[in-house]
């Protein structure tokens, strides 16, 4: 369950601003919720928090990144030390299970946002894990990745019983699986972009372009490439990211794509919103387009046969 009060210390730290500010915007009114008579202590609700950020163009992923709990089920040592390695650069609550056992004991204690579950976990067989999990309430709407190896046979027969179940293949080295959690602890924003929702249908580009990983104060995270796989003009879904010697950050960022050469639409430059990651062959990013010039736009368009 999501916390409903903060105390200033903990709304300084998600806002990334001083206690005395918060303290200051309690007392003109601009933050709302309990102060205690005697020692002074003010508590900010929950809604009052995301009005305030709202307003001051402060993201709320930094509230959602706070607090998801992740939790992972995997007896690989080399798994769980990737796991404790992305954990540095993206704090949050987080546990390591090896055992069903185990598995089974924290979920009865709490809710994690995202679980990820070896293929192989030990103690039991992975149709009947899933079916397990899924039989809880509290836990029928936990976001599922599962950890499984390049040229596996397919986990599933029945799509309709496992929907929205994840996958991630391991990459082909230990120092790859990092950047492929601290990708998946992105958190998912309501209504976010998903590739079944399209507004407007796509079109298949499948060329290199470069990329900029842009955070707060539109400083340059780290640069790479990837494939513009497609295109439309609400989005785009890019394939095989690649960055020069960085990870993605824990915070929030954007992506700026720059495309300079190829057949099809060159000279495109937009910013793109991250909604969705993907670990088939590769990191993939999919998400809307935040900035898009309407020349571009136009020329999106032209992609599309009348």
């Amino acid at each position: 369950m999501a916390k409903r009060y903060f105390t200033t210390g903990e709304a300084a730290e998600i806002c990334g601003v001083s206690r005395s500010t918060i303290a200051r915007r309690f007392d003109l009114g601009e933050l709302t919720g309990e102060k205690n008579a005697v020692t002074a202590e003010r508590k900010i609700s929950r809604e009052s928090l995301v009005a305030f950020m709202e307003r001051a163009g402060i993201p709320v992923t930094r509230l959602l990144a706070r607090e998801q709990a992740v939790l992972l089920a995997s007896a690989s040592s080399s798994d769980r030390e990737a796991f404790r390695a992305a954990l540095e650069s993206a704090p949050r609550q987080a546990e390591v299970v090896d055992d069903w056992l185990a598995l089974a004991d924290a979920l009865s204690h709490r809710t994690p946002s995202l679980l990820i579950l070896d293929a192989d976990f030990p103690g039991i067989a992975l149709p009947e894990a899933l079916v397990s999990i899924r039989a809880r309430e509290s836990l029928r709407d936990v976001r599922i990745v599962i950890l499984t190896e390049a040229g596996a046979q397919p986990l599933f027969t029945d799509q309709v019983r496992f929907r929205g179940v994840e996958t991630l293949v391991r990459p082909g080295t230990p120092q790859g699986l990092q950047p492929a959690f601290q990708a998946l602890f992105q958190p998912q924003a309501p209504g976010a972009f998903r590739d079944e929702r399209r507004r407007t249908p796509r079109a298949v580009v499948d060329e290199e372009v470069e990329v900029a990983v842009v955070v707060a104060g539109g400083r340059c995270h780290a640069e790479g490439r990837a494939r513009l796989a497609n295109v439309s003009e609400d989005g785009a879904w890019l394939s095989h990211l690649q960055l020069e010697g960085q990870t993605l950050p824990a915070g929030p960022f954007f992506l700026r794509i720059n495309k300079f050469k190829g057949d099809r639409l060159p000279r495109l430059r937009a910013d793109l919103q991250p909604a969705r990651f993907s670990f088939v062959d590769g990191l993939n990013v999919g998400g809307p387009f935040t900035s898009l010039s309407d020349e571009d736009r136009q020329r999106i368009r032209r992609l599309f046969p009348v």
